[in-house]
């Protein structure tokens, strides 16, 4: 209902954030168009000291995704999304909330970035009749491409990721500003690796397939 509520984290002590994403289920509710969010930070519960967004309409892209975020980033402990509702808003779904640093590169990425889809659902035939039975599968996306001008700073940083991250731990992806609302809460399909084909220059392939 018309009523407003929050979500704050509590990240223990003050720490440089460049990304802040929410995303709710794929068949979750999503918030009608009167629906505002504010994204506030400080050093202290509900502080705003450090950041302080105002209220903006709160639009989520059809996968549900939501996302914020500084180039130089903002130092603060306590992050909190204050969420309007409006009187069409039964309640509000989230499944996902991403705060942390992120890799924000200099130069975008390269020509012949790709985005599809795979489905893990099976397919089989009887051996007399032929019949096709299927397993229905739930489609996920894929989101893959290349950096082709990394930094020596930005390399270091890819692969300090692919150390922590593997191929089990969540990662939050967005290929631009533009496509913030697009990005995919999911995991690399293998660890990136970094690859210096020039002196002083570096590249790197990604691939993310997402958490549906």
């Amino acid at each position: 209902g018309a009523a407003a509520v929050w979500v704050e984290v509590d990240l223990g002590s003050a720490k440089t954030v460049n990304v802040v994403a929410i995303g709710a289920p794929r068949d979750g509710v999503l918030p009608t168009s009167a629906a505002t969010v504010r994204l506030t930070a400080g050093s202290a519960s509900g502080g705003a000291t450090a950041l302080d967004t105002g209220a903006a309409t709160f639009t989520m892209s059809p996968w549900g995704v939501w996302g914020w975020r500084s180039t130089a980033g903002v130092s603060a402990r306590y992050w909190r999304l204050t969420f309007g509702m409006s009187a069409g808003d039964s309640y509000l779904q989230l499944g996902r909330v991403w705060v942390g640093a992120a890799l924000i590169t200099a130069r975008g990425y390269a020509f012949g970035a790709a985005r599809g889809g795979r489905d893990p659902g099976t397919v089989s035939r009887t051996g007399m009749t032929g019949t096709r039975y299927a397993t229905l599968g739930r489609p996920y996306r894929i989101e893959r491409f290349t950096l082709p001008t990394l930094t020596s700073t930005e390399a270091a940083q890819l692969e300090a990721m692919a150390m922590a991250v593997g191929t089990t731990g969540q990662v939050f992806a967005a290929k631009s500003d533009a496509a913030l609302n697009q990005g995919i809460f999911g995991a690399f399909t293998e660890p990136p690796t970094v690859v210096r084909p020039y002196p002083q220059i570096w590249t790197s392939d990604l691939q993310i397939e997402e958490d549906a």
